[in-house]
């Protein structure tokens, strides 16, 4: 069980779900958009490593940015992807897609 103040009271217990899907937001959890961050600036991060993001005076500016514009945020995720399929993915027998995401295959 997670015991930590910082967390959104909403998602204990909620760390028993698999891993495949955990919902970053209550709100609009199947959906791509901001919320994540709105939820930051509301002082409902799921994790305290989320909630830092806002209160750490260094990336609080970027959190309402993103959190009040949608297309930013948008812009910024399109950004990210492009620097990630960059970064040397492993592919074919070097790489491997797990069955179980809390464990290498064997």
């Amino acid at each position: 069980m997670i015991q930590n103040s910082t967390i959104y009271g909403a998602f204990i217990g909620a760390e028993r779900l698999v891993c495949y899907f955990f919902p970053l937001d209550l709100e609009t959890p199947r959906t791509f958009d901001n919320r994540y961050f709105k939820n930051l600036v509301a002082g409902k991060g799921l994790l305290s490593s989320d909630q830092v993001l806002f209160s750490d005076p260094a990336s609080r500016t970027s959190v309402r940015d993103l959190a009040s514009s949608p297309g930013e945020f948008n812009a910024a995720f399109t950004t990210a992807m492009k620097k990630l399929g960059r970064s040397g993915v492993k592919t074919g027998d070097r790489g491997q897609v797990r069955k179980d995401c809390t464990a290498f295959n064997s």
